[in-house]
């Protein structure tokens, strides 16, 4: 199947996940997104929520108790395929810019110590507090596996993304080898959220 292809029938899925709004409803969640997208696209038959811990033993790798029980969003092991999903939005739900936001896109934390080191923070992990982070959880995974994290940005023209998106591609590609993809949503049916930006990266490797 070729990217043009392959990018329509993303598309297609997000559409009709994008109508399942019932009267109140401001965004479908980003965990029932993500489970539909997944048979949409042809990628059924793994399991969602799988910890990383079960998955390197399964593989005949030890764990790390000190990387605590982070879980992957899904693991498709006949195919070595593992995904993690994020959905941001620029704003928040009745319309206030969200402050976060470079945060949960650009916080490089858990490139530098996956685990904060200081005790008032009780040793926890930092890996889930922005894409970056998300990508470091990725390279626990066995080699053997493809890693892939699949993000969606959603904006309007009243404030775009743009310069986001572009800051957080810098970043990803300063840390790391990757292959990307990147386009967009334009059919969203709710007012405020009317483009969705998708990204793509496949993870090669984690430059020295």
């Amino acid at each position: 199947m070729n990217k043009k292809l392959k990018q329509q029938n993303y598309l297609n899925a997000l559409y009709n996940i994008d109508r399942m709004y019932d009267d109140g409803m401001a965004y479908v969640s980003e965990d029932e997104t993500f489970r539909q997208l997944i048979p949409a696209l042809g990628l059924d038959g793994g399991t969602f929520e799988t910890m990383y811990r079960y998955i390197l033993e399964s593989n005949n790798h030890e764990w790390d108790k000190s990387l605590g029980i982070p879980r992957l969003d899904y693991e498709n092991r006949e195919r070595k395929l593992g995904i993690e999903f994020k959905t941001l939005n620029k704003q928040y739900q009745r319309g206030k810019i969200d402050e976060y936001l470079p945060k949960k896109l650009f916080d490089d934390a858990a490139t530098q110590a996956f685990i904060n080191p200081f005790p008032q923070n009780d040793q926890k992990s930092v890996a889930s507090t922005s894409v970056i982070g998300d990508i470091e959880k990725l390279l626990l995974l066995p080699e053997s596996y493809t890693k892939m994290i699949w993000f969606h940005l959603w904006d309007n023209d009243v404030y775009k993304a743009d310069v986001h998106l572009d800051m957080l591609d810098y970043m990803v590609n300063k840390y790391y080898d990757v292959e990307s993809c990147r386009f967009e949503y334009n059919d969203s049916i709710n007012e405020m959220s009317t483009r969705c930006n998708i990204v793509i990266y496949k993870i090669i490797a984690k430059k020295a």
